[in-house]
C-alpha cells in the first residue's frame, strides 16, 4: 500500500512539474504513471553515493 501511494504522489508531482516547467510535456496520466514507476525502479536499483563517516 505504501509503495502505491508513493507512486501516485510521484505521478502527481510529474504532472504538476510539467505544468510549470517550460519544455516539459506529459501526454497523459498514463505517461505520468509510467514515469513514476521508472523513477521508483531507479530509486530501488541505483542508490545515491553519500558521504560515509
Amino acid at each position: 500500500m505504501k509503495i502505491i501511494l508513493k507512486m501516485l504522489l510521484t505521478a502527481i508531482a510529474v504532472i504538476v512539474l510539467a505544468k510549470f516547467l517550460p519544455g516539459i510535456h506529459v501526454a497523459s496520466y498514463t505517461t505520468a504513471i509510467i514515469v513514476a514507476v521508472v523513477l521508483g525502479l531507479l530509486r530501488i536499483f541505483v542508490r545515491p553515493q553519500g558521504k560515509r563517516i
